[in-house]
């Protein structure tokens, strides 16, 4: 619609020059100038999900690291686990064997 009345202005340019042609000329300025505050929230917006995706990168990059702990806990509750079992059926067996020695 703007532009519409840019055109006009241009059109009726012809009657009266000096006026008209300050007129057109603000106008024209007024719209570069929103044009740029477009570009410039256009850029702003596109920093921001550029900003989000970077953060959401992160987050999965902390859960990876997080199930990789979990992972590391397991592997360690098992091996510990396996070692006391064996721990003690030798310490059980050793005491089954002392107390056969003792009869």
């Amino acid at each position: 619609m703007l532009l519409l009345l840019l055109l006009l202005a241009g059109v009726g340019g012809a009657a009266v020059a000096s006026f008209d042609s300050l007129a057109c000329s603000a106008l024209l300025l007024l719209l570069l100038l929103l044009l740029l505050l477009l570009l410039l929230l256009l850029l702003l917006l596109l920093l921001l999900l550029l900003l989000l995706l970077l953060l959401l990168l992160l987050l999965l990059l902390l859960l990876l690291l997080l199930l990789l702990l979990l992972l590391l806990l397991l592997v360690v509750v098992v091996v510990v686990s396996s070692s006391s079992s064996t721990f003690i059926a030798s310490r059980a067996s050793s005491r089954d064997h002392c107390c056969t020695r003792e009869q």
